[in-house]
């Protein structure tokens, strides 16, 4: 059976797995195409027993949390509103614990088991039956998926027992923080920019430690990285990010030792910590990207040429890789070295792994009764790098067929071996596809990484065009007449500049991509620091203004002759729907072919996260642009 847009709906992926007495847990996710929603439930996995089903509706069931042999989670209540509940592992009914008027945005056992730190967010501002201004004096204004970030907000965070009613405050804030990790006489706060901080002009965070008994919030770290886990004894926070303003653009891990109030990297020669791979299948991460093992080890996930995988360390940077199946680690979680952890690769949407015992897995029936393809990897040299990249040849052979070149977002992001169900959809109707890493890709080292920065539509561009003639020897019943080309955010970007600089393709579809960088900057979510990384510092004398506008494909619009299809989110605050608008309009003006596809409630993450009715509805459109190109 050909894999077909509605097996989304079909498949399954496993999440924030968790290590329990006899076993483990994991979230069930899945989308529901009668309620369009996306669906999650808790599923406890006995040693050598039954599945038992846990969780309070089955419908909301995430973040399970595991403390002295009990079980937390959140889910929705009656009510709307998001508790915490909890829950024997016999699959007795669940417990609500907590009704939090705003509801429950996170929360953390105490060390004791005995309770836990509850965070909710809430406006200030006096609720009326009349649309009021909103004041903004910060620069970083906006936030995809969320809108506006208003002002007149206060984050709290209480304690609360196991019984309901022994609440306290811990700590307010008119500045957004977030808790990440908590030990018996302190927590770890992680605070937005603002001007008592850092200011606000780089994506950087404070770290303060919170003192339980002094109630003392003291900053210890301030930059492009993010708090992770207290030590088992309480002395150490681990971190991942980078170290300095997020020039590096690699993630590696670093230790504040709170008895020394120093700071250091752990590596020397530092792997991609992280996960780096795009994907449109995994759902409900909890992108935690390391642990610790014991006081002087952590446990780590790293991305390595389209892989990820797990490694332990010491405190020094001695690092050796898990033994683990080849593919891609999504998720994991670990006591001590005992580690499970979620898993894909490019034929299995997901499994769930116990160190090195497969624990389940939902889509094996559904795995058996489709054709899904293997990719044929390739790579070659060029301009001083080594290229790496894919060929997923169509599920039916034919003397002559069509094949799309597919380019991911990121741009510093990576495809690899990981379950892709768009481009398994593109071999199922009978096109050819290839897919690649060009430099500015990660999980190939930092100057792969940096390899396009202030170069975009160079040599990364020239990657892509080169990687689209080695699928083409890979493959010669592929149809030159018939190629086509699609991505989205870089590769949108890269899809608006292949159409203004090369006639090679029958059809382009364009996805939430850029194409002006002066616009870009200003409305963005992102823009304010993002294009000085990429591009080259903003200058107030105008003085960028010329090497950004090169760059901007809206500049070459008047090279453009391939019928192009616009695909944009009206919510989309990364790429502001703009974008699309001024190069539609510049199009249209000259008399090229376009068409533009708007796509309601809806943000830069549709094809990933957005209404599931709509996911198939964009994939099915670039299907039917490419098909009426043929």
């Amino acid at each position: 059976m050909r894999i077909t847009t509605t097996d989304l709906f079909a498949l399954h992926t496993f999440s924030k797995p968790l290590l329990v007495s006899g076993g483990v847990i994991a979230v069930d996710n899945w989308l529901d195409a009668k309620t369009n929603t996306y669906q999650r439930t808790l599923a406890y996995y006995p040693d050598g027993q039954a599945a038992v089903s846990l969780g309070f509706d089955q419908q909301h069931d995430t973040d399970p949390q595991w403390s002295h042999d009990q079980l937390a989670f959140l889910s929705q209540a009656t009510d709307g509103t998001t508790q915490i509940f909890t829950q024997s592992l016999l699959g007795e009914p669940a417990i609500q614990r907590s009704w939090v008027k705003s509801g429950v945005e996170h929360f953390l056992w105490d060390d004791a088991g005995l309770g836990w730190y509850i965070q909710t967010h809430e406006s200030l501002a006096q609720a009326s039956q009349f649309p009021h201004a909103t004041r903004l004096t910060r620069l970083h204004i906006q936030d995809n998926g969320h809108g506006l970030r208003p002002e007149n907000t206060q984050t709290t965070l209480f304690y609360q027992g196991l019984a309901a009613a022994k609440q306290r405050v811990v700590y307010q804030s008119r500045t957004a923080f977030q808790l990440v990790a908590a030990t018996k006489d302190a927590l770890a706060l992680a605070f937005e920019p603002d001007d008592h901080f850092n200011g606000d002009h780089s994506p950087a965070t404070t770290t303060a430690l919170f003192d339980l008994a002094s109630n003392q919030a003291t900053p210890i770290v301030t930059g492009s990285a993010r708090a992770l886990a207290f030590s088992p004894d309480g002395q150490k926070l681990l971190f991942v990010g980078d170290p300095g303003d997020g020039t590096a653009l690699a993630d590696t891990l670093m230790i504040y030792d709170r008895n020394l109030g120093s700071y250091q990297e752990i590596f020397t020669d530092a792997p991609e910590v992280g996960n780096w791979t795009v994907a449109d299948s995994q759902q409900n991460l909890a992108n935690i990207a390391a642990r610790f093992v014991d006081n002087d080890q952590v446990m780590f996930l790293y991305s390595d040429a389209g892989q990820v995988f797990l490694a332990t360390s010491d405190l020094q940077g001695h690092w050796q890789q898990l033994d683990t199946p080849a593919g891609s680690i999504s998720d994991f979680n670990n006591a001590g070295q005992d580690v499970v952890y979620t898993y894909t690769n490019f034929t299995t949407p997901s499994q769930l792994w116990h160190g090195q015992q497969l624990v389940a897995d939902l889509n094996a029936n559904w795995s058996k009764a489709h054709q899904v393809q293997t990719p044929q990897a390739f790579s070659f040299t060029r301009a001083g790098f080594e290229i790496h990249g894919w060929y997923l040849p169509p599920v039916a052979s034919s003397q002559k067929h069509p094949a799309i070149l597919s380019v991911h977002g990121g741009p510093h992001a990576a495809y690899g071996d990981i379950f892709f169900h768009e481009l398994q959809v593109f071999a199922a109707q009978g096109f050819g596809v290839i897919f690649t890493n060009p430099r500015g890709s990660a999980t190939y080292g930092r100057e792969f990484l940096a390899g396009n920065l202030a170069d975009y539509g160079g040599e990364d561009y020239q990657d892509l065009m080169a990687a689209l003639d080695v699928g083409l020897k890979l493959d010669p019943t592929i149809d030159t007449d018939h190629l086509y080309m699609t991505g989205g955010s870089y590769g949108g970007f890269m899809a608006n500049w292949m159409v203004t600089h090369t006639d090679r393709f029958a059809a382009i579809v364009s996805q939430r991509a850029i194409s002006d960088w002066l616009s870009f900057f200003g409305t963005s979510d992102i823009g304010y620091f993002f294009g000085n990384l990429e591009l080259g510092q903003y200058q107030l004398d105008g003085s960028h203004r010329d090497a950004w506008w090169q760059q901007s494909p809206l500049a070459h619009v008047q090279n453009a002759h391939t019928p192009l299809l616009l695909m944009h989110s009206e919510d989309d605050l990364r790429v502001p729907i703009g974008q699309s608008e001024e190069f539609y309009a510049a199009l249209k003006m000259q008399g090229s072919p376009v068409e533009f596809l708007r796509f309601p409630d809806s943000n830069h993450d549709l094809s990933r996260t957005g209404l599931p009715n709509l996911r198939l509805e964009r994939l099915d459109a670039v299907l039917d642009w490419f098909n009426r190109h043929q």
